[in-house]
């Protein structure tokens, strides 16, 4: 740390003496001292004063005779701080003694953290208890550290600290009332659930800090039931009047839905299901609450109320199709399972079948395992049923033995693409098949032509019903926080081996490569450095603005003195060929009618990469150049580099794991709109400095 951050401590405090004394102790024990403590009375008695009298710490009262509501007092905190940091806790907590030292650590790279609240003292908590509850008494759950929980738990005020100027610029959502009032209570809460949201929605850096710990002594009533569904009730409320997200509605009825059957299928007589009523019940509480301002604030609203009894009929539908289709898919699943009894072999197969159709950036990642799996069976015959891409990419490779090229979808007749693949495995036997990928291929004749065992993901291999990875034989887990190739590799790792995954080099063929350098010799370039941008993507939520690409071609050139170059596919081409920077003559469209093999050559000859696509970021890290890559909903951390990560750089404005409700109502392309060409042009002076050591600094 270049500098020791001074922090202020806001404590709020109603007519609770005795606690606030001994959270005021436990701030004496800090083994951080540079810090001042302001507490807000929201019921101002001599008590308090005299109670401040006893410690040595830099202490400021501020008396609230308003008893406005916890927002409005936390703000009030807030601009009487003088704190490059503002950190929160309940005046009936206890810190850790190393509680601000370890927020300290974390605050030159933070813009908000949160710590983790645990009980005071050990708890009677009822045999119907889970740890999903502890949100509602004021305790931390378990999901708040999983990075696999996508942003669904947020730390909360009994524990966190935030930079005063974001806190002077965002604050708490004032919606007043006053706190010593039920009624204002119950609408009143969650204030800091929504400006943690709030900060992660735009861009800033939150983390949770698992080492800083506070105790929240947590009052027995609080572990009742009755307690639990009115808090869950209010939350519900507060949503709602907080955020107003009317697209939550619908989530909101099909769970109540879904929670009601779930109670009614765990209370029949039969066999006892894995899920809880009271865990169903407690969630249906919230989910009502949410519902009930949904209808009912201000005034009722018949066009809600009408549409609220339409979601409901939905759910109604959506859970007993679900209820149907599970049976009939377990059914359906036992019967195929019966008449073929394929098992997956304990020894090397004799031949092995790969089925990838997938797009360009999966068959690139999966290129290091087929490598492995090259070098650790080399008797095994090993095929690929790939699309086009896959063939360019394997068929000279000598990764494979053999390669089916599939048709793509639109290319023949569905009907020609089902008897082709039906055709094509029928005749052959194969003794396993692994299917990592399987994006818009015929499914009918991988599962019934190749009297095989299947081994496939769980999900997200691109079957378009749940069906198809029934009838696989084996089926493994896939984990969303680690990264593609170590999944790959997971999955191979079925057939009884084990190696380590190495970077896969691709080759460029000299005829592709010679056909790329006289074509750029012929551009006449104002510089020997090339900038290369790819601006197109598959998928809407992966683009970026057209106007932003116009606007970064256009400040290269100016700052650098060179043309960037675009490149791509023909439909890359077409797309940016009116842009502004193109007729000023500021860069250049060099894009191929879908050469894969050229477009690999271009990339081999730029200096960087800068793109918002899978594809065109894999090959890069495939042929070693560096690349700045902008994310949006897809997390670095599953398609980022594995090797070599110093060349790759992954820029993005919003957290990875936004959650799917934290996006519900907001454009699909939001968080790749957040990013400026101004974020790109820092990153790209950086690594101009650093050409020479050909390096790319990560961010």
């Amino acid at each position: 740390m270049t500098s020791i951050p001074y922090i202020s401590i806001v404590i709020l405090t109603a007519k609770r003496q005795t606690q606030l004394r001994n959270c005021l102790q436990s701030l004496i024990s800090q083994n951080f001292r540079n810090f001042e403590v302001i507490i807000v009375d929201n019921s101002p008695s001599p008590e308090t004063r005299a109670i401040i009298r006893d410690f040595s710490l830099d202490i400021r009262l501020i008396d609230n005779d308003g008893a406005s509501s916890y927002a409005e007092a936390r703000n009030k905190g807030v601009h009487a701080a003088r704190g490059e940091f503002i950190a929160f806790i309940d005046d009936d907590c206890i810190s850790d003694p190393a509680w601000l030292f370890h927020l300290s650590e974390i605050a030159p790279n933070i813009d908000a953290a949160g710590g983790v609240v645990l009980p005071l003292k050990k708890l009677p908590f009822p045999s119907w208890w889970k740890e999903t509850f502890n949100w509602l008494v004021g305790l931390s759950v378990p999901g708040l550290l999983d990075s696999r929980s996508k942003g669904q738990h947020y730390p909360q005020t009994a524990n966190m600290m935030i930079r005063r100027e974001i806190l002077l610029e965002e604050g708490f959502q004032e919606m007043g009332g006053e706190f010593s009032q039920k009624r204002s209570r119950r609408y009143a809460g969650r204030e800091d659930a929504e400006l943690w949201r709030r900060l992660r929605l735009n861009g800033r850096r939150c983390a949770v800090l698992p080492k800083a710990v506070a105790y929240h002594d947590i009052p027995l009533e609080r572990l009742r039931f009755s307690y639990l569904m009115r808090r869950a009730f209010n939350d519900g409320l507060a949503y709602w009047r907080r955020e107003r997200k009317t697209d939550y509605a619908e989530w909101a009825v099909k769970d109540i839905v879904f929670c009601a059957f779930r109670i009614l299928k765990a209370i029949l007589p039969g066999k006892r299901k894995n899920n809880s009523p009271v865990e169903n019940l407690i969630w249906m509480s919230r989910q009502t609450g949410f519902m009930m301002g949904f209808i009912f604030y201000n005034k009722l609203s018949l066009k809600r109320f009408g549409g609220t009894a339409l979601w409901l009929l939905i759910g109604i539908f959506c859970y007993m199709n679900s209820v149907f289709k599970g049976f009939v898919r377990k059914r359906l699943a036992g019967t195929y399972h019966k008449r073929r009894r394929y098992e997956i072999p304990q020894s090397p197969p004799g031949n092995l079948l790969i089925a990838a159709c997938g797009f360009l950036g999966d068959m690139i990642l999966l290129a290091p395992i087929l490598q492995d799996l090259r070098a650790s069976l080399p008797k095994t015959k090993i095929t690929i049923l790939g699309y086009g891409n896959a063939d360019v990419l394997f068929r000279e490779s000598g990764l494979v033995d053999e390669l089916i090229a599939c048709p793509s979808e639109g290319a023949v007749p569905e009907k020609e693409r089902k008897k082709f693949l039906k055709k094509s495995l029928e005749k052959r036997n194969f003794d396993v098949v692994i299917v990592p990928y399987y994006h818009n291929a015929p499914v009918r004749p991988l599962f019934y032509k190749t009297k095989a065992p299947v081994i496939t993901f769980d999900s997200d291999v691109g079957f378009p019903r749940r069906t198809w990875y029934d009838l696989a034989k084996k089926r493994v887990k896939k984990d969303f926080s680690i990264h593609e190739i170590q999944n790959l590799y997971r999955l191979v790792s079925e057939l009884n081996m084990r190696f380590k995954p190495e970077p896969y080099r691709l080759p460029i063929s000299s005829d592709a490569q010679s056909r790329v350098d006289d074509m750029l010799r012929n551009l006449s370039p104002e510089s020997d450095r090339l900038i290369l941008l790819h601006a197109g993507a598959g998928k809407s939520w992966k683009a970026w603005p057209l106007e932003h690409w116009d606007a970064l071609a256009k400040r290269i050139h100016q700052r650098f003195g060179i043309k960037p170059a675009f490149i791509g596919d023909e439909i890359v081409g077409k797309m940016i060929e009116n842009l502004a920077s193109l007729r000023d003559s500021c860069a250049f469209n060099l894009c191929f009618a879908g050469d894969i093999a050229g477009l690999a050559a271009l990339i081999k000859r730029g200096d960087i990469l800068i793109t918002n696509d899978s594809g065109p970021k894999h090959l890069a890290m495939a042929i070693g150049t560096p690349t700045i890559t902008l994310y949006g909903a897809m997390d670095e951390r599953r398609w980022g580099a594995l090797w070599e990560a110093h060349l790759h750089a992954a820029l993005r404005a919003v957290p990875a794991d936004l959650s799917p409700e934290e996006l519900l109502g907001l454009p699909p392309d939001y968080s790749m709109a957040r990013i400026t060409p101004e974020m790109i042009m820092e990153l790209l002076e950086k690594f101009w400095n650093n050409m020479e050591q050909k390096t790319c600094p990560t961010r």
